[in-house]
């Protein structure tokens, strides 16, 4: 008779704590890539993401991306979300950074629950983006559809490098490291089991 035994990883044979720091690093690089001095995504941020359903790093990164660059669209419409060593940095925003708890809250509060997450964020920022052009607001689209995809997402590629470590990144995915770290789970995650 063949036995199998199944464990739920987190809290039973480690403390996860690298996704969670994983996440709140690529929201800290994309706010300061886009000018904005103190937008940190903070761990009620990342419980109200959650509890609305969006249970995805990939995801609510995405999201907070979405929501930084439409604010800053406000104070400068060509800002453009990048991470490039080759041009000058954007200039600082003299703007408070988007309330994400109280977007993550809108997305529970929906009759959208049959969508998912990234589709309702879609619905919520569009619909009342009437002060967006057509091509920020496929700008937006392309950001929160192609969260998933590490060729086309740097919301996804950042966090797969903080997660992985920036070797193992280039080695997994053949794209040049934007950093040089070492990977959020060996750094960040603790066993709760003794050798």
């Amino acid at each position: 008779m063949l036995k199998i035994l199944l464990f739920d990883m987190d809290d039973v044979l480690l403390e996860a704590h690298g996704y969670h720091r994983a996440l709140q690093d690529t929201v800290s690089f994309i706010a300061a890539s886009l000018g904005y001095e103190n937008a940190n995504l903070s761990l009620d941020d990342i419980a109200a993401f959650e509890a609305s359903g969006v249970t995805s790093e990939w995801d609510s990164s995405a999201i907070c991306a979405s929501l930084m660059l439409e604010k800053a669209w406000s104070i400068d419409p060509q800002r453009q979300l990048s991470i490039n060593t080759n041009h000058p940095p954007n200039k600082k925003l003299e703007i408070e950074p988007p309330d994400f708890n109280r977007f993550a809250a809108a997305m529970g509060e929906t009759g959208l629950k049959s969508l998912r997450p990234r589709e309702r964020a879609e619905r919520l920022m569009i619909s009342k983006a009437s002060h967006l052009t057509d091509s920020q607001k496929s700008i937006i689209l392309e950001i929160l559809r192609n969260a998933r995809h590490t060729d086309g997402s740097l919301t996804h590629r950042i966090f797969q490098e903080l997660i992985l470590g920036s070797s193992e990144f280039n080695q997994t995915y053949n794209l040049e490291p934007f950093f040089d770290t070492e990977s959020y789970l060996n750094k960040y995650d603790r066993p709760t089991l003794s050798p």
